[in-house]
């Protein structure tokens, strides 16, 4: 029972702990390092010379730190994960140095930069999604209903959307049509608001639209500070169980054993030992429920992180070191703490009524 106990609520708490760091720092991740870009503003097929010159003087006002000019282009597949079409936002940058700075394209356990001359490159989740590696073959459907095979040259780290980007050759290569480029990707100067530069880049004429990143990830920051909150409160409350079990399991192997321990006592051991006696095992066991809640959480963690975000977006799956050692300490000071409780009860346990009651 005591390990069962014990693993239970430290398999809670290693689960707590992790989606905790699952979702921590997400939306900095995504739209600080990884999407650093504000404006994602796509022009329409055809444009008169006078509205692109007025998206000239629009790209080359204060505000606009920075710009760069892609191909953009949607791509759409059903996946048997869910029943409706996933979109899929294919980047093609004009220049893949200035690129850089607008997007950075890294693989998430090294962290190790991503060339285009590898290849096609995809975000991990549509990885996952089509079951696909390094290597294999990804087929969707452009917006003329024409299905394009590419192979997967490199995976990206990415947790919000499904992307793919490549280069203008590549391109060229698996849709077998002229690269031009039909979008730019602005980063905004320091204190620049959005609104403002995305009505002045409509009013040109020349847009067909735009996406803002920056309500995008005050949305994702809304929804993960009260996923946070349910995360501490299953904590606190995985504390609470273990506390509970920890106590009631000491407390019955106590009021189980008192003749044992009056026999001890009359033998001649101290009250230290006398607890000591009672304890090693409790020890021992919280200890075993402790690894076994370890495989435990991590199973839920695995799982809740698999099945809780929706289709198009992904959590972090690393553990950090920290969630096993608190989810370890927790469980260990509550036995502490009973331990010194069970003292007390064991120093009051009278040795002629204990020997002379019936078992």
């Amino acid at each position: 029972m005591t390990i069962l106990g014990v693993a239970g609520c430290t398999g809670l708490l290693v689960m707590g702990f992790g989606i905790r760091d699952s979702l921590g720092g997400i939306a900095h991740r995504q739209y600080g390092q990884l999407i650093k870009y504000d404006l994602l503003a796509v022009q329409k097929p055809t444009v008169t010379a006078a509205q692109t010159a007025r998206l000239d003087t629009a790209l080359a006002q204060p505000a606009v730190a920075e710009h760069t000019a892609i191909h953009y282009e949607t791509l759409t597949r059903r996946f048997a994960a869910d029943p409706a079409p996933q979109t899929v936002a294919l980047l093609v940058p004009h220049n893949a140095q200035q690129f850089r700075h607008f997007m950075t394209l890294r693989a998430r356990t090294s962290q190790k930069r991503l060339d285009l001359n590898a290849g096609v490159i995809i975000s991990e989740k549509l990885a996952t999604l089509a079951q696909v590696k390094v290597g294999d073959r990804l087929r969707l459907q452009d917006a003329q209903g024409q299905w394009r095979s590419v192979k997967v040259g490199a995976i990206t780290e990415m947790y919000m959307g499904h992307f793919m980007v490549m280069s203008p050759a590549t391109y060229q290569h698996y849709f077998a049509q002229p690269y031009r480029t039909n979008a730019q990707l602005l980063k905004l100067a320091a204190g620049a608001k959005v609104n403002p530069v995305a009505r002045q880049l409509m009013a040109t004429g020349a847009l067909a639209g735009i996406n803002e990143n920056r309500s995008n990830q005050q949305m994702i920051n809304n929804l993960l500070n009260s996923m946070d909150r349910v995360m501490v409160i299953l904590i606190g409350l995985a504390t609470v169980l273990a506390a509970v079990v920890i106590y009631n399991l000491t407390n019955i192997n106590v009021e189980e054993r008192s003749r044992e321990l009056a026999t001890l006592k009359v033998l001649g051991y101290d009250e230290g030992e006398a607890t000591l006696y009672i304890y090693r095992e409790t020890i021992i066991l919280s200890v075993v429920g402790i690894l076994v809640g370890f495989l435990l959480g991590c199973w839920l963690h695995g799982f809740i992180i698999t099945n809780l975000p929706p289709v198009d977006a992904m959590f972090d799956p690393q553990m950090r070191v920290t969630n096993f050692l608190l989810s370890a300490a927790i469980p260990l000071v509550i036995t502490a703490l009973v331990a010194v409780v069970m003292k007390k009860k064991i120093q009051k346990i009278s040795m002629l009524a204990a020997l002379q009651a019936r078992e």
